[in-house]
């Protein structure tokens, strides 16, 4: 008896191991179907992600062919609604780039340019950034992009104040690739950022504003003349009858200003009714995974390509 019992022990010893065991493999096996899937998915939403950026260089290219110049009306200016696609859904739009201030053309071909300047301050201003604060940011923007390291007073800094600060870092004394290099600026805050990122861009090179398409603030910072009663009257007119050319933009506004006198300058190749650079905000789904992207794509008469790619919420 005593045997059976030391063996019915060991029997009943070996199921519990055996069925422990087999519990940890069915768990092994679950976890790396999971894992499998997560992969795939993974995977496959990338692969929508690509599609909506050739749908995007698509789209463009065929605006390219249909129009000479690009606003708020046409197609590519569309949102996409959502798309079911297989197991996932993709959603994207693209926003003129050039609607928006480059920073970099405060310093075009390593020349300081004054009447960017003064669009910067003014743009500044009219996203409520106080006034003595905007002038100190465009100072600094002028530092960080110039090769030399003289200050401009007031608010600029060079590598001098940059080095003792924690951590050290130097101006970059070169184009920026991002406007978010903004908030490593001397002046720079978060809360200003946040004012003035839906308005401002770094894009590669001197590129003029798109009037067809630039947001109420950017146009009031066009000009010391861009009152807020003419910036409604531009964004009134082109809902309807777009500026087919620079030239009827600046008719546009010496009529609705009256003017006699000369008004303040402001340069012809400073201005676009075109634009060669858009911003894909797309996102992506399936189950439980989701990739949201933007990609900067730049246009040319003949082809469309993704130049930069971020998953931030700025490029």
């Amino acid at each position: 008896m005593r045997q059976q019992g030391v063996a019915l022990i060991t029997v009943l010893s070996v199921l519990a191991v055996v069925a422990t065991l087999s519990t940890a493999a069915l768990l092994w096996q679950q976890t790396g179907l999971q894992r499998t899937e997560q992969v795939l998915h993974g995977s496959r939403t990338q692969d929508y992600v690509d599609a909506m950026a050739a749908w995007a260089e698509t789209i463009l290219l065929r605006d390219q062919r249909t129009s000479k110049t690009d606003n708020l009306q046409e197609s590519w200016a569309l949102r996409l609604p959502p798309l079911t696609l297989g197991q996932g859904v993709i959603y994207g739009q693209l926003e003129d780039m050039q609607g928006r201030f480059n920073l970099n053309n405060l310093v075009a071909e390593g020349k300081f340019q004054p009447l960017e300047a003064a669009r910067l301050q003014r743009l500044l201003v009219a996203a409520e950034v106080d006034a003595d604060v905007a002038q100190q940011i465009t100072h600094a923007l002028r530092d960080w992009l110039d090769a030399d390291q003289e200050e401009t007073l007031p608010g600029g800094a060079e590598d001098y104040y940059y080095l003792a600060l924690t951590p050290a870092r130097r101006s970059a004394d070169q184009p920026l690739l991002s406007a978010t290099e903004l908030l490593l600026l001397r002046g720079m805050t978060p809360e200003i950022w946040q004012k003035i990122a839906p308005y401002v861009t770094a894009l590669p090179g001197y590129q003029p504003v798109n009037v067809n398409t630039a947001p109420r603030v950017v146009l009031q910072s066009l000009s010391e003349d861009m009152t807020e009663m003419l910036v409604e009257d531009i964004l009134d007119r082109r809902l309807t009858d777009p500026f087919v050319t620079v030239d009827a933009f600046l008719a546009f506004r010496k009529q609705q200003q009256l003017a006699d006198d000369k008004l303040p300058e402001l340069k012809k190749t400073s201005l676009s009714v075109a634009s060669q650079f858009f911003l894909l905000r797309g996102s992506a789904q399936i189950a439980e995974q989701m990739i949201q992207t933007l990609m900067l794509i730049q246009r040319s008469a003949q082809h469309a390509a993704v130049i930069q790619r971020s998953s931030g919420a700025n490029l």
